[in-house]
């Protein structure tokens, strides 16, 4: 009942706002990506590419087309409202036009419970904004590191609970998205309704249930900004005041692979 009610909701919410869903957010996006790239370009580094991936929650494709650029082939495109679905394809498919694009209109929970098949074929699982809304995120993640036994993942994009300097960072991402609307003339960003059931994640929990199940790991907290100065500010603060960044980025890679030579930094 828990996980129908979340998956439910959610989609009535996506359903509203999925056509507008980036409008106001150029800038935002545009440093994501470098981020994104860059974190993706380092896990691979010195051990080939991602053959199959698997896009948890794609919406509009952010990291659909990141996996394609580090080069993923095949594309797995997974969410509950289809108009996302169709708007990462049409992304992909021009800008990535050789790869391989399959959607599946389903929550994460259902597939790997009745799709294990699909779960056999990935090289690479990322979840980008997505794991807060997934009901038993850890278990469903458990049943599918058995099922997928050579995956990667990379979770990304999701807050740090309990974010210590939050008045600072609260007053750096203010600042910041003044001076980007000032210089860029970018419209006010589009306020969503909140109306969507969010669940808690513990980034140290979650870390070590990768780690139980065999897997090497890397967490780091991170704040993505409008403007290449705020990122730069943020970075240089950030080993002195532990406290800080207001999202987390954990990867984690099968224990075979310890041989190999990656981390994420900041």
């Amino acid at each position: 009942m828990r996980e129908a009610t979340v998956v439910n909701t959610n989609k009535a919410f996506y359903r509203v706002c999925a056509r507008d869903y980036d409008k106001g957010r150029e800038g935002f996006y545009r440093m994501e990506r470098r981020r994104i790239d860059r974190e993706l370009l380092q896990f691979y580094r010195g051990s080939g590419s991602p053959g199959t991936a698997l896009d948890v929650g794609c919406g509009t494709g952010l990291f659909a087309l990141a996996a394609a650029r580090a080069g993923a082939t095949t594309m797995h495109c997974l969410d509950i409202e289809a108009e996302f679905l169709h708007t990462t394809a049409a992304r992909l498919a021009t800008e990535h036009p050789s790869s391989e694009v399959v959607e599946h209109e389903i929550d994460f929970g259902t597939l790997v419970r009745d799709r294990a098949e699909i779960c056999k074929e990935v090289d690479l699982v990322v979840l980008g904004a997505v794991v807060q809304y997934i009901p038993d995120c850890e278990e469903v993640l458990r049943s599918f590191i058995k099922a997928a036994p050579r995956a990667r993942f990379y979770i990304s994009s999701t807050r740090w609970p309990n974010l210590g300097c939050r008045w600072l960072e609260n007053g750096m991402i203010v600042a910041d998205y003044s001076l980007h609307r000032f210089f860029r003339r970018a419209k006010k960003r589009k306020d969503l309704p909140d109306s969507k059931i969010s669940l808690s994640v513990d980034p140290l929990a979650l870390e070590q249930m990768f780690q139980a199940c065999g897997m090497r790991t890397c967490l780091r907290r991170y704040t993505s900004f409008h403007t290449s100065l705020f990122n730069n500010a943020h970075r240089l603060l950030m080993p002195l005041l532990p406290g800080l960044g207001t999202y987390f980025t954990l990867a984690a890679t099968p224990a075979y692979e310890a041989g190999s030579q990656w981390w994420i930094s900041p």
